[in-house]
């Protein structure tokens, strides 16, 4: 059943391989997104620098809440960049820690 936690004795099927190279791409979508925050995000941070909306009262009621958002949005798209790499590479050592401890379990089990 969705959301129940799995019955004593229950088996876990994991595709190491499968969900290795799952790991690997979202922790190569995370290093894309920190690519495209340099890039075009710079890119976007100096043209705000730049104002190109004016300075008039327009161009200023603007810039105020440009100021108040734009950051935000650029250190979030940072972070989300960092988290996504992260958890991509936690994944791919979770499985390889699976692979292990079922490998140690198994050799116990021959041994008694």
């Amino acid at each position: 059943m969705p959301g129940k936690a799995a019955l004593p004795g229950t088996e876990v099927r994991l595709d190491a391989p499968r969900a290795e190279r799952a790991g690997a791409n979202l922790a190569h979508a995370g290093t894309e997104l920190a690519r495209l925050r340099q890039g075009i995000g710079a890119e976007l941070e100096a043209a705000g620098a730049a104002r190109p909306w004016g300075s008039d009262s327009l161009g200023a009621a603007f810039q105020s809440n440009y100021d108040t958002y734009a950051p935000r949005l650029l250190a979030a798209w940072a972070s989300l960049a960092s988290q996504v790499e992260s958890l991509g590479s936690r994944a791919i050592v979770s499985v390889h820690n699976a692979v292990e401890t079922d490998a140690a379990s198994s050799r116990r089990m021959t041994e008694i």
